[in-house]
């Protein structure tokens, strides 16, 4: 069945998409940075390292996607991004140091306007219920229905049912519980791009 998540997640240069669809992104990611704050070139070091390879037409179309979805955050009634990254997603060296530099910049600038928050899940917390995933929960003003994306190797699953959603945003809750606050993930990044510049 088409649901209305498609037009966010697999917006195109032709949609015009409005940045009432989803009011609130709730984005947990335990390898990359989220979509919506990732620089151009810190996405085509992520998909030039897909399997099955991607062609360098289909790169260039997937990226310009990402752009026109990060207009989102920036629209008069911006979509909510409150966002949980595992601290291995700092320390993975996704197209050398210059370009983690810059992507780390990049969300701490993103960081700054009053509808975006990325915080970071330390390695000291240890084990978490969400280790082995990444999802996204799209959330909607009643009577539209939340939706929770869940991505991984055999392509993009889109949860509705009611039980299913209530259990990621409890697992999101934990993670947000183990996350440092914003002032604490704003340090840590901070401090690990000081070290890509030394690099």
């Amino acid at each position: 069945m088409y649901h209305p998540a498609h037009v966010l997640l697999r917006a195109s240069s032709r949609c015009a998409i409005s940045g009432t669809l989803w009011p609130s992104a709730r984005d947990y990611e335990p390898g990359v940075f989220p979509g919506l704050v990732q620089t151009p070139d810190y996405a085509r070091a992520v998909h030039e390292g897909a399997m099955p390879r991607l062609s360098a037409r289909v790169i260039d179309e997937r990226i310009e996607v990402r752009r026109i979805r990060q207009n989102l955050l920036y629209k008069d009634e911006p979509t909510t991004l409150d966002a949980v990254i595992d601290e291995a997603v700092l320390h993975r060296i996704v197209g050398g140091p210059a370009v983690m530099r810059r992507q780390i910049d990049r969300v701490i600038e993103a960081c700054s306007l009053p509808n975006v928050t990325v915080r970071v899940i330390p390695f000291s917390a240890g084990a978490h219920p969400a280790l082995d995933s990444t999802f996204i929960i799209l959330e909607q003003r009643p009577p539209v229905a939340s939706v929770v994306h869940v991505e991984g190797l055999v392509g993009q699953i889109y949860l509705e049912r009611p039980q299913d959603v209530q259990r990621y945003m409890q697992v999101f809750d934990r993670l947000s519980s183990l996350a440092l606050d914003s002032a604490e993930s704003k340090d840590l990044m901070l401090r690990i791009s000081a070290k890509y510049e030394e690099v």
